[in-house]
Formats: structure tokens, sequence, C-alpha cells
């Protein structure tokens, strides 16, 4: 059984998590994944059936995951606007 390793998306993914504190179960319920359907590609351990179906999933999770920053980003702009 070969070793699982993270693709560079996945870890830019997980990096931006980690900078804004999103949560996996945030990203979860944004992506439409289960949150261990979400960790386990995150984590590397998800086989692929074919590159679209990983695109189709990379374009899910990065899309959800920009909604989520600009929703923050907007949130930390709107608050240092009002002060």
């Amino acid at each position: 059984m070969g070793a699982a390793y993270n693709e560079d998306w996945t870890v830019d993914v997980v990096g931006r998590m980690h900078r804004l504190r999103i949560t996996n179960l945030a990203l979860a319920e944004r992506s439409g994944y289960s949150a261990a359907y979400l960790s386990t590609v995150l984590n590397g351990g998800k086989q692929f059936e074919s590159e679209e179906a990983k695109q189709r999933t990379k374009d899910r999770i990065i899309g959800a995951l920009s909604e989520i920053e600009k929703e923050i980003e907007g949130t930390v702009h709107d608050a240092v606007s009002a002060n």
C-alpha cells in the first residue's frame, strides 16, 4: 500500500482555513460535502475515479472556501470601517 500525499492545492486550502480559523465543519457545510469526506480529500486519502472528478471536487472546495473568506474579510472590513 502506497503512502498518501497531499497535493499542493489541499495544502493551500488547509493553510487558508488555518489563517482565518475556518473549521472543517464550516467548509464542509458550505461545499455540500460531509466533514468526513472533506477531511479524507484534504488529508490525501481520496482516490478519485478520474481527473475530471478530482477537478470538480477541487473547484467545489476552493469555491466554497473563497465564499467564506469573502464573508469573513467583509465582516472585518465593516468592523474596521465602523470605528
